[in-house]
């Protein structure tokens, strides 16, 4: 009991050094409270009409003045709305198409708009669990879990083997291999469906690994029908970028 009762107070003399240098303050229950309330409040006072939903994530220049612009809108438990929209020289849209991505959010800051890979409304489940041990000299197995999302909009059934998804997992000169724990993953014609975190889509290495080597970059993999979808979790999966080989 003793350890644990100076373990909390290490801990919160850490926070307090922290919020002195200029870290995030830490708000108390009642501060949480008044700022959800400030919120309902300014939502519920807004001027009516549809406000702007989409950010914008690219901007393709097709040359003799025509420009695409490529928007986004996050939809809540799913992934985006893309919008894309061509304009002339003279500022005219010629062509407007639109698709869905699920499994990605967009993010925009200063005006520079990206996708990544997040399910928006999901908060903390949509990102990685990345584990490694308890300390130097203690180790484990490096775990990765996430919410994999299967939207399938042909005729065909999918599966993905589990052979198919593979984490590889570096720092310095250190590389792992994670394995998929779990079973494969089947989606019939024209449905929609979620993998959910430790129970469904979880991935773990062979062997032990000291927690000093756990803060490195974590690059899913997952092959289906000759393409490999990559996403890669750099700064211990405080980065994202996503492409598709």
């Amino acid at each position: 009991m003793a350890t644990k009762k100076k373990a909390a107070e290490a801990k919160a003399a850490k926070k307090e050094e922290s919020t002195k240098k200029g870290g995030k303050k830490e708000l108390t229950a009642e501060e949480k409270k008044a700022k959800r309330e400030a919120m309902k409040e300014r939502l519920k006072n807004r001027a009516p009409g549809q406000r702007p939903n989409s950010k914008q994530c690219d901007i393709i220049d097709l040359g003799g003045g025509n420009v695409a612009k490529t928007f986004a809108m996050n939809v809540r438990k799913y992934g985006v709305l893309i919008t894309s929209v061509v304009t002339d020289k003279d500022g005219k849209v010629i062509a407007v198409s639109n698709a869905t991505i699920p499994g990605v959010s967009v993010k925009s800051k200063k005006e520079h708009g990206t996708l990544v890979p997040k399910v928006p409304g999901m908060g903390k489940k949509a990102t990685p669990f990345l584990g490694g041990g308890l300390g130097d000299g203690i180790v484990k197995q490096l775990t990765y879990w996430t919410k994999f999302t299967i939207q399938n909009n042909s005729a065909e059934r999918v599966v993905i083997k589990p052979e198919d998804i593979i984490c590889i997992f570096r720092e310095a000169d250190t590389k792992e291999t994670l394995y998929f724990k779990k079973n494969e993953l089947v989606a019939e014609p024209g449905q929609t469906i979620d993998y959910n975190g430790s129970q469904e889509f979880f991935l773990e290495t062979k062997e032990k690994v000291p927690e000093k080597n756990s803060t490195g970059t974590y690059e899913l993999r997952v092959r289906y029908n000759g393409q490999t979808a990559v996403f890669l979790y750099g700064n211990n999966g405080k980065n994202v970028t996503g492409r598709v080989e």
